[in-house]
């Protein structure tokens, strides 16, 4: 025991005159209690209360505890996958999309009579993709589910559960390649030509001239855009968490330009600050009733 050690030590402890802390002897005094609050006799600290989970782990627990009311096979194999892509920092839309599509996949394994995730085979993978597509799911939804089925097979072989001959010849699906959708100028002229509100206007043409998301325009901040240079920066994507830059042609820029001079009290911080038509903040779905209420 070193002296600082000794320092703090009362010697009447070890006599038994007194407590070691009179603050204990006194404190169930009728006095003290009454004392104010800025004089506490109780020295213990305060525990801090619990810092709230983040949303990534909300999500989380949210899918193991749906995964664990159902009857899945190799449920704690498919917990682990999640986990795993959880620590990984992968996005809550990944985990969502990989806890249905496995959950689907585990789901019909149960169907087929299969118990444990060792007696998978090839002509299992193919029934599931057929069975998906006995459901009319469009061709690319089905992809994203084998995707996600070879991912969680890939995890399997990992831990030794299946073999690699699951891998060998992996089967792929031949998507349609559909003609790039663009607007025509006649029908864009038509569209503009009945829009009367410089907000509308502008939403339109920005998310029609750089194809930001609708959450990315309204997380954009008025220091973001640059009407020098006519760009959008975009720090953080909230579906790929990757920033870009994104350019707008000539009309969007007179119409950003228009919006900010008339509407610039609103403008002050976020696009999405703009009020709507109750006087609550822009969501994405009052972009959706406005664009509707353009095609009507």
């Amino acid at each position: 025991m070193n002296n600082d050690q000794l320092s703090f030590l009362n010697p009447n402890y070890f006599h038994g005159c007194h407590p070691f802390d009179l603050r204990s002897h006194f404190e169930s005094d009728p006095f003290f209690e009454k004392l104010d609050s800025a004089f506490p006799l109780n020295l213990a600290k305060t525990v801090a209360p619990a810092p709230k989970p983040a949303y990534r782990q909300q999500v989380l627990k949210r899918l193991l505890e749906n995964i664990s009311t159902q009857n899945l096979v190799g449920k704690c194999y498919l917990e682990q996958y999640l986990r795993d892509q959880y620590r990984r920092n992968c996005r809550p839309n990944t985990l969502r999309l990989s806890a249905t599509s496995l959950t689907q996949f585990s789901s019909f394994l149960h169907r087929l009579g299969k118990t444990h995730l060792e007696q998978i085979q090839r002509q299992d993978i193919e029934a599931f993709v057929e069975h998906e597509q006995d459901r009319a799911l469009k061709p690319n939804s089905v992809r994203i589910r084998l995707c996600a089925a070879y991912a969680f097979v890939r995890f399997l072989i990992e831990k030794k559960i299946v073999g690699y001959e699951l891998m060998e010849r992996k089967i792929k699906l031949k998507l349609p390649d559909p003609l790039p959708r663009a607007m025509d100028s006649q029908d864009l002229s038509r569209l503009l030509s009945v829009i009367d509100n410089t907000r509308d206007c502008a939403l339109i043409l920005l998310l029609l001239r750089t194809g930001m998301r609708i959450w990315e325009l309204l997380n954009t901040k008025v220091d973001d855009v640059d009407l020098g240079q006519q760009k959008i920066l975009i720090y953080l994507s909230d579906k790929t968490a990757v920033g870009r830059v994104v350019y707008y042609s000539e009309d969007a820029q007179q119409a950003s330009q228009t919006f900010i001079t008339v509407d610039r009290e609103t403008m002050h911080r976020r696009l999405a600050e703009m009020i709507n038509r109750v006087g609550c903040r822009f969501s994405k779905q009052d972009i959706s009733t406005v664009v509707l209420a353009v095609r009507l």
